[in-house]
């Protein structure tokens, strides 16, 4: 089975295809042709620039979300039993201010 194309892959070969066709291209009466493959090469790189800043952004949309559940599933976890908090199955209690001002479950000392 064949492997699916990568970017990296498309675009090695999008610009080998371009770099044979400016070998063509270089002829006196394709001059036209060879300014847009020029133009077709540079949007090609510009291309694999972003698909590269796109995969780091969304790396780091993909970090803040997973932070969001863990927050969200920590809130479903917790109770206020005045003046403090509590953690299914912990009996221990949290600090307040700890937990509503910086969403931190820090348990209180004794």
């Amino acid at each position: 089975m064949a492997e699916p194309l990568t970017t990296l892959g498309l675009a090695k070969t999008a610009s080998d295809i371009i770099k044979e066709a400016m070998h063509f291209a270089r002829e006196p009466k394709n001059t036209d042709l060879a300014e847009k493959l020029i133009d077709l090469y540079r949007d090609l790189v510009e291309l694999v620039d972003t698909n590269h800043q796109l995969r780091r952004d969304n790396q780091t949309l993909r970090d803040e979300m997973s932070e969001l559940q863990k927050n969200l599933k920590l809130k479903g976890e917790m109770r206020f039993d005045a003046p403090v908090y509590f953690r299914d199955g912990d009996g221990t209690p949290f600090c307040p201010t700890c937990f509503e001002r910086d969403g931190l479950a820090i348990h209180l000392g004794n």
